[in-house]
């Protein structure tokens, strides 16, 4: 009986770690005739009486319960958000589902990943996952000689990659085998060329973001090992951009980084799409104007604040975590927005002490590469959409 619960639990440690990594999938890229979809919430239904044993025996620790208060208070500035809208239908409420939905999968995660045997088991699956995803998206971009994004299934890979890359770093400053050290160095190198061909802009900002906090939570500073083991990596990638540009296979990432700096193309929607983010929380400073309200009644507010979209962008988020929740519900929101900070803080800063504490340098690393996750997730709020996603809420397990 000991035996089918610890196998239970290591095959769902394994199935997080697959909806991990393929939480959104694009089957367009496979010219599938079906729209992008959330594949986490498709996939997670037929093993959902797998969790409820362990769930249901699961405790809260304070930091969770901490987390959970937060999330309940985000639910209720939502509801306030749309009964004070000044427009709203009834499927608006199915748009706090996803804070329900956040709270739910952080718990059912940390319930299954609560021993070392099955965490192993999520960051191996993650490791194979994340690979093979960047290794398809890799052919893909090669094929067709840099014209198609480097992603296969998903192009919201980014924060794994980052992630698994993290998890690259910290065995490789840990290893005292030169064989594995130089295993997990080509998984590094590789990645981060993943990264650049997936020419996703976000991820090159989370990656330098991430990569530039770990030499301070890692522990150690800029020592040799870690600085000659960055300037190794950075030597290799560069001379990968070089063979790419003059190849011409960077030429359409070069475009969207112009696009960046120009304001112009994809760039240039965003930017307008924050812009009218921003106006409607400067006209409904309170409450907002009703937490899904943005995509919905785009068209009303757009031409009243000047501005101007084309039809198939008006159902767009603000694909800005910060301005979405200051557009839709306002003060109120904001500052249940702020608890939530708080309490995700609280969680890095007892990884912090974690990753100092423990003695195995595996657990070690992943408590680093988590709380580098968690913070880049609130780092991406600022200019995408980083928190309240089942991705985030996986990274809540060692809450």
């Amino acid at each position: 009986m000991n035996m089918y619960v610890v196998n239970s639990k290591k095959f769902l440690a394994y199935y997080l770690s697959f909806l991990f990594v393929f939480a959104f999938v694009n089957p367009n890229l496979l010219s599938i005739p079906i729209p992008y979809f959330n594949s986490f919430e498709v996939l997670i239904i037929p093993v959902l009486p797998l969790f409820l044993p362990f769930v249901l025996h699961k405790r809260l620790t304070r930091r969770e319960m901490q987390l959970y208060f937060s999330i309940l208070c985000v639910i209720l500035s939502s509801f306030i958000s749309i009964l004070f809208a000044e427009y709203w239908r009834n499927d608006q409420f199915i748009s706090i589902f996803r804070y329900v939905e956040y709270a739910a999968v952080a718990y059912a995660t940390s319930a299954i990943l609560d021993e070392e045997a099955t965490l192993k088991c999520f960051i191996k699956g993650t490791v194979y996952f994340v690979i093979t995803e960047t290794f398809l998206g890799a052919i893909r971009f090669i094929v067709s000689s840099g014209h198609m994004r480097g992603y296969f299934l998903t192009n919201g890979i980014y924060l794994q990659q980052v992630f698994v890359a993290l998890v690259a770093l910290g065995a490789i400053l840990s290893s005292k085998d030169k064989r594995t050290a130089r295993n997990w160095f080509i998984m590094l190198i590789f990645l981060c060329c993943g990264i650049l061909i997936a020419e996703i802009r976000i991820g090159y900002a989370v990656m330098v973001f991430s990569i530039g906090l770990f030499p301070f939570l890692f522990g150690g500073g800029l020592n040799r090992k870690l600085l000659r083991t960055l300037l190794t990596c950075l030597v290799l990638f560069l001379s990968v951009l070089v063979l790419l540009y003059r190849t011409g296979y960077l030429d359409v990432v070069l475009i969207r980084l112009q696009q960046l700096v120009e304001g112009t193309g994809t760039a240039q929607i965003r930017f307008l799409l924050w812009k009218l983010a921003w106006t409607l929380f400067i006209s409904h400073p309170v409450s907002g104007i009703g937490t899904g309200g943005f995509s919905r009644y785009k068209e009303y507010y757009a031409p009243s604040f000047s501005v101007v979209l084309e039809e198939e962008y008006m159902g767009l988020s603000t694909h800005h975590t910060i301005l979405d929740i200051l557009a839709e519900t306002g003060l109120i929101g904001f500052m249940a927005y702020i608890l939530y900070c708080l309490c995700l803080m609280r969680i890095v800063r007892y990884l912090s002490k974690v990753s100092r504490i423990v003695h195995s340098n595996w657990n070690r690393i992943v408590a680093v590469a988590v709380q580098i996750s968690l913070i880049s997730t609130l780092f991406m709020d600022t200019f995408a959409q980083g928190s309240f996603t089942q991705v985030g809420a996986v990274l809540n397990v060692f809450a």
